[in-house]
């Protein structure tokens, strides 16, 4: 809280993003706490202006970041988003048999269709934005980019302990 409050004092130019995705370890949020508000409301108490989107719909999120963007370049300081969404895996990478203790397989399959990647690219082909084969040519180019900086980190010397720290203020 203390970071919204000197981002708002001093008209930083700070875009707070909260991806909410519904969970709080193995605890639903709304089991977490007192109020139904969005999470925003607190950032909102500080005077920041706030915007609460669907954080599977890649164009909401989009539009809410060009306005945030453009609060912050016209100096008007801070802005916070919320991103609602949800935890299509575990807590962590142990979180397998677990996950299932906290909600539903059904739950979790109702989720997977609404995943932001997926969304998208049924977007793109409905509003004939995309071709399936320009996505292929695109998701191909992302590939071999993927690829090629998986190559450089394994031709790459690994770094000395002790430059750990460099580049670290927090």
């Amino acid at each position: 809280m203390e970071v919204l409050n000197m981002a708002a004092i001093w008209k930083l130019p700070v875009i707070y993003v909260c991806e909410n995705n519904g969970f709080g370890q193995y605890t639903r949020y709304e089991e977490a706490t007192v109020t139904d508000l969005p999470i925003g409301a607190r950032a909102a108490a500080f005077g920041l202006p706030t915007a609460q989107v669907d954080g599977n719909d890649v164009i909401a999120v989009y539009q809410a970041a060009v306005q945030a963007v453009a609060r912050a370049r016209a100096g008007q300081g801070p802005s916070f988003i919320e991103a609602r969404t949800y935890r299509l895996r575990g807590h962590h990478m142990g979180d397998v048999g677990f996950a299932r203790r906290y909600r539903t397989k059904e739950e979790l399959e109702a989720h997977m269709q609404q995943e932001p990647v997926g969304r998208f690219r049924r977007w793109l082909l409905e509003h004939q934005v995309l071709s399936e084969a320009e996505i292929q040519e695109v998701e191909a180019q992302v590939e071999a980019e993927l690829q090629e900086a998986i190559e450089f980190v394994h031709r790459s010397p690994i770094p000395d302990v002790s430059t750990i720290t460099e580049h670290v203020y927090a």
